[in-house]
């Protein structure tokens, strides 16, 4: 492995666990994380900080040089009993343990894809903290320019305020003037009903009349036209009387002709008579003398 790493290097991997052990917390991959981002401001990926832990922890890279080995015969003797002694060993093991290295092989392949699977996870995770990172600025930007409408929307919102004040005042004037107006329309429409009412019934006593007056007129009518038919009647009696009083008056006339030569011939005979006896004439013979000759100029007009 390299010492070194985009981004980051072993040093600050190191500087980290020394941060999380002197605020006494564990050197995990996370805790480490988050302290290597605190002291440089960096985002390494979590598979770079757990590579370079299980450097550290393995001692690959920046420890001291071993100590020196033992003498070169020793080694080489070594060298030549190791592949016996490792073959006796072996086949002496490999049944016992054929078993278990075969469960621990399954146990680290299975612990390996549970590793690369963490860390794909952690990449992911670190990526999507990226973008919510990056989305929670343009949320605190967001923020503060929706604050800036906010406040323009407040400042709005009391002049608003202050206008709506000013015009429920004027409709409470203006509610009150019209309460008033509805009142004084009220009493109009009193009067109004009790002129109707008044009007109503001089309505009634009026078609009252009109009857009475109707009734009246058809009894004059009744009565005119009976006095019509009377005075035709009359008319036609007078018409007649007056043929007979022409007849009267002609037999009048004869009849006085015929008295007044009666009289006149009595007149003449009792004045011969008189004057035979030469005596006047008495006082009652003058006077039925000057009746009949009233009576003459009256028949003779």
């Amino acid at each position: 492995m390299t010492d070194t790493a985009p981004g980051i290097t072993i040093a600050d991997v190191r500087q980290g666990i020394a941060d999380c052990e002197a605020a006494g917390r564990r050197p995990g991959m996370r805790p480490v994380w988050r302290a290597i981002v605190e002291r440089t401001g960096k985002r390494p990926s979590f598979s770079t900080v757990a590579r370079y832990l299980a450097d550290v922890a393995d001692g690959t890279q920046g420890q001291p040089a071993a100590p020196a080995g033992p003498p070169d015969q020793v080694v080489a003797q070594l060298q030549q009993l190791a592949p016996a002694v490792w073959q006796a060993a072996s086949a002496a093991a490999r049944q016992d343990l054929t078993v278990e290295l075969q469960a621990q092989a399954e146990r680290l392949r299975a612990a390996a894809e549970r590793e690369r699977d963490l860390l794909a996870e952690l990449d992911e995770a670190q990526a999507r903290a990226a973008a919510a990172d990056e989305q929670r600025q343009e949320a605190v930007q967001r923020a503060a320019a929706a604050q800036e409408r906010m406040d323009a929307q407040t400042a709005s919102v009391q002049a608003l305020a202050a206008a709506q004040r000013a015009s429920a005042e004027q409709w409470s004037i203006r509610e009150r003037e019209l309460s008033a107006r509805l009142a004084q329309l009220e009493r109009e429409c009193a009067t109004l009903a009790a002129a109707g009412n008044q009007a109503r019934d001089a309505l009634g006593l009026a078609s009252a009349a009109r009857d009475r007056l109707q009734d009246e007129l058809r009894e004059a009518q009744r009565r005119m036209d009976a006095d019509l038919a009377l005075n035709a009647h009359l008319r036609e009696q007078l018409t007649t009387r007056d043929e007979d009083l022409r007849v009267m008056q002609t037999d009048l006339a004869a009849s006085a002709a015929r008295e007044r030569q009666a009289t006149i011939a009595a007149a003449v005979a009792t004045a011969q008579r008189h004057a035979t006896q030469r005596a006047p004439l008495p006082r009652e013979l003058r006077a039925m003398l000057a009746r009949l000759d009233q009576r003459m100029a009256r028949l003779t007009r």
